[in-house]
């Protein structure tokens, strides 16, 4: 004997189901419970999956690996970003050098592995610059903290890549860029590191400085 009903939305259909296509009610939620349990672990698996692929640019684990080397390896500002996040700590110059400033070139901090937002900054600016993108360096002032931030623009936006925070920070000018990135600053500066031959290992040309116009 078979069983008919009717189609939801398609009134002038049957579909008829055979008694032997009919399930057992406890088998069929027996499956059911299989293929959830299933389709679970699948999309665990695909989840692991993607942050391995997400995090896979990030991790170079080779310590001796060149400047160009990493810059080859790390095309865009998010890799960049997600590189510093992943690979360096933040440590003042005090407890890594004994001395209140000491800007690390690059090669120094690829090497230490630890830095202040000077170190991180640069470091992200000569990637970025490897990368054939325009970047500068912009130190923002406030009461009694200074911070320095590496910043480029990118499809009509300035952004910035601020030491090993992976927030991204766009804006439509630099007073907005400086706003987002240390509210209660006052004054900026832009400029671009420049080598030197001295123990330190670079030194910022400044070529624009503001008065920031808080927006809050």
């Amino acid at each position: 004997m078979r069983q008919c009903f009717r189609a939801a939305g398609l009134p002038n259909r049957e579909i008829v189901i055979w008694p032997n296509q009919i399930p057992r009610r406890g088998f069929g939620m027996k499956k059911k419970a299989i293929a959830a349990a299933k389709g679970f672990a699948v999309s665990i698996g695909l989840l692991f999956v993607f942050f391995l692929t997400a995090d896979a640019n990030a991790q170079l684990p080779d310590r001796n690996l060149s400047l160009a080397d990493v810059a080859h390896q790390l095309k865009t500002p998010e890799n960049i970003a997600h590189y510093l996040w992943r690979n360096f700590v933040f440590e003042n110059d005090w407890r890594l050098f004994g001395r209140e400033e000491y800007r690390q070139s690059p090669e120094e901090f690829l090497s230490n592995k630890r830095g202040d937002c000077e170190d991180f900054a640069n470091m992200a600016y000569q990637l970025l610059r490897l990368n054939g993108f325009e970047a500068f360096l912009m130190n923002i002032y406030g009461d009694r903290f200074a911070h320095t931030v590496c910043i480029f623009k990118m499809n009509g936006q300035y952004q910035a890549i601020d030491g090993s925070d992976l927030k991204q920070v766009t804006a439509k000018n630099l007073n907005e860029l400086a706003n987002k990135i240390r509210p209660f600053g006052k004054t900026a500066t832009v400029g671009i590191p420049l080598k030197t031959h001295g123990e330190n290992g670079f030194f910022v040309h400044f070529t624009k400085s503001f008065n920031i116009q808080n927006s809050l």
